[in-house]
């Protein structure tokens, strides 16, 4: 982020050139609040695969649903009292929510929502021949193939 903010200028008047002072003002202010608060966004994508990761596809939705809520309300409200800013905020709103809602989610799981995930690691280090990999390999693929013709 610290990147964008340093090199905004030349950034952006490679695409609409140095003469377009208001333009490079507008998107300073831009790139200075979204740059300034990509950490949110990582926080978002880190908790949401995490999540995601669980089987639970409900949660993560429901943060998409409020990012949407999110730039809305920056849209409508934001802009009016503070103007292109206010507009600027959408996207760090979306992400500060989205992932408050992932990362409570997530503290709040139990243990044996991860079992999976421990045994699979627990399996990972054991020797597995040829042959058994064979067979793990066509039962996966037969699963695939099982899943396909149920949807």
């Amino acid at each position: 982020g610290g990147l964008i903010i340093v090199f905004c200028k030349p950034l952006v008047s490679i695409f609409v050139g140095s003469g377009a002072v208001e333009v490079i003002r507008l998107s300073r202010i831009y790139n200075s609040i979204e740059a300034s608060c990509l950490w949110c966004a990582a926080l978002l994508f880190t908790y949401r695969g995490a999540v995601q990761g669980t089987g639970n596809t409900k949660i993560p939705m429901m943060g998409g649903f409020l990012e949407l809520l999110m730039r809305v309300f920056a849209a409508l409200c934001l802009s009016r009292i503070w103007g292109f800013p206010g507009l600027a905020m959408a996207y760090p709103l979306a992400w500060i929510f989205a992932a408050l809602l992932n990362m409570w989610y997530y503290r709040k799981l139990d243990k044996n929502d991860f079992q999976y995930f421990i045994n699979m690691k627990k399996n990972m280090f054991h020797e597995i021949e040829e042959d058994e990999l064979l067979v793990l390999l066509c039962h996966v693929g037969n699963r695939l193939q099982e899943s396909d013709v149920e949807n």
